[in-house]
């Protein structure tokens, strides 16, 4: 009979830990009132509610339950956290101190404690600190990436941060990927190209492709064409600079691991273009289809000339369609765009070397040539080849 009734009491038990654990992941207000002084459910209650208010607040109640927490936990990390919250919220910042280095002895999976010290180690300027607050954080709850990565690469403008930063991206930090992707979007490129050093092999996993190509982009928007093809050489072994930067349209020029820096061919909306040898583009252009043929940012300098040539043949005896030039400046790491140029092309020649004097204005770092079209006004599509594309400076 006691061993019947000894077996009950422990399946009643065992069902009262899963039902109880269940509880306060579901629905843990309701657990922490069943269980006050349960550390788990008071640290789920109150992240929940500084989570929403986003500040970081403590009421006595709950520094209160957190001490009495301590009796069943000796060493719950989030009790310890908790109690570090009031004194710091009662102005006591010895006591906080004291309590919350505590909680990140007993283990530094709490990732509000991390953020804790992160905000501590900013105040006084510790970027040492506050980096490898940063990764403990993100290695325990990668799910903040998007709350921490932001404002940790906002970091990246000072020299000390950077040193920080630079040990864990060469270990590859499991938070290293999302960085260099938001970094490579928001972060000054210089200072990005500066922290990545000798590291630009992470750049070579397929999830930081983008992120190269952003980066690649940025600088030549500033002006940094050189660090820009030397960051490209060194990430892709079959990378030729010199053949990138060829103007005609070339297997090199149309490398798409460039992005814009290199030819972009329409293949949609009516038009299709296609590269042949020796450099033509074969176009093919449906009834009244209208927009972007072929397109390609060059690097330019600022208040300088330049000479842009072509030779264009209106394949068959139909409609012909429209074609212009364009030329917008770029100056900003942004990519924002100027229109400074328009060329149209004559419709009355079957084939025709047409070239054209740019200049380029005072905060011009990227020419964006682009040649547009719109489709012949009849039942049948219009081809056209475009060959002998030139782009050079005009020496004066």
């Amino acid at each position: 009979m006691v061993l019947i009734l000894l077996a009950g009491f422990a399946a009643f038990s065992a069902y009262q830990f899963s039902r109880f654990s269940h509880l306060r992941v579901q629905n843990p207000v309701r657990a922490h009132a069943e269980r006050p002084d349960d550390a788990l459910a008071l640290a789920k209650v109150v992240d929940k509610r500084v989570a929403e208010a986003q500040e970081i607040r403590v009421n006595d109640s709950e520094n209160m339950q957190a001490l009495r927490s301590l009796v069943a936990f000796p060493l719950s990390r989030s009790s310890l956290r908790i109690i570090g919250f009031g004194f710091a919220d009662a102005g006591d910042q010895a006591k906080a101190e004291e309590a919350m280095i505590l909680s990140n002895r007993v283990s530094r999976r709490d990732a509000w404690a991390q953020l804790w010290f992160i905000e501590q180690a900013a105040k006084v300027g510790d970027y040492q600190a506050a980096v490898d607050h940063y990764h403990a954080a993100l290695s325990v709850k990668p799910r903040l990436e998007d709350v921490l990565i932001p404002p940790l690469v906002q970091t990246l403008s000072e020299r000390e941060a950077r040193q920080a930063i630079r040990p864990y991206l060469a270990s590859r930090a499991p938070w290293s990927r999302a960085f260099v992707a938001h970094a490579s979007a928001n972060a000054d490129p210089v200072d990005l190209l500066d922290l990545i050093g000798s590291n630009e092999d992470i750049f070579t996993v397929e999830e930081n492709a983008q992120a190269a190509t952003t980066l690649i982009y940025r600088l030549a928007a500033i002006g940094r064409w050189d660090k820009a093809m030397a960051l490209a050489s060194r990430i892709w072994s079959d990378f030729g600079v010199d053949e990138f930067s060829a103007p005609g349209v070339t297997r090199a020029s149309i490398d798409e691991r460039l992005g814009s820096l290199a030819w972009m061919l329409a293949r949609e909306g009516g038009i299709d273009s296609r590269t042949m040898e020796d450099g033509k583009v074969e176009v093919t252009m449906s009834p009244l289809s209208r927009g972007m043929i072929i397109a390609r940012e060059f690097p330019v300098r600022p208040n300088s000339d330049y000479r842009l040539s072509q030779r264009v043949n209106y394949s068959g005896s139909g409609a012909k369609p429209r074609l212009w030039w364009q030329g917008e400046c770029i100056g900003e790491a942004n990519g924002n765009r100027k229109l400074i140029w328009e060329q149209r092309l004559p419709q009355d020649q079957t084939i025709g070397t047409y070239s054209s004097e740019i200049e380029a204005d005072q905060n011009c770092n990227l020419l964006r040539i682009s040649i547009l079209g719109v489709g012949p006004e009849s039942q049948l599509p219009a081809t056209v080849i475009l060959s002998n594309i030139g782009f050079e400076p005009i020496t004066r």
